[in-house]
């Protein structure tokens, strides 16, 4: 899905089919250490996603979407690898 999300028509599916919202409903609900694959490459897909202004709107409406990360972020502080995703804003 991150290579997908790269393309500029396979982007504006995700945006029209509000896959951006379903990748927010994974954010939100599995969240643990054990699903820490699974949040690796939802956070690679909103690396690519959001390198473009019509995705970071999408997101801005997302009410969900702050919480989602911020409760993320709080629970894979000490993981290496989100830090590198962060630092390096891509991947």
């Amino acid at each position: 899905m991150r290579n997908l999300a790269e393309n500029d028509v396979n982007r504006r599916e995700f945006l029209s089919d509000d896959l951006i919202d379903q990748l927010t409903f994974i954010l939100k609900y599995f969240t643990d250490k054990s699903h820490g694959d699974l949040m690796k490459n939802v956070a690679r897909i909103f690396s690519k996603l959001t390198q473009h202004t019509d995705c970071c709107l999408k997101l801005v409406q997302c009410s969900s979407c702050y919480r989602s990360f911020l409760k993320i972020l709080i629970k894979h502080e000490s993981n290496q690898v989100f830090k590198t995703i962060l630092s390096s804003g891509s991947t």
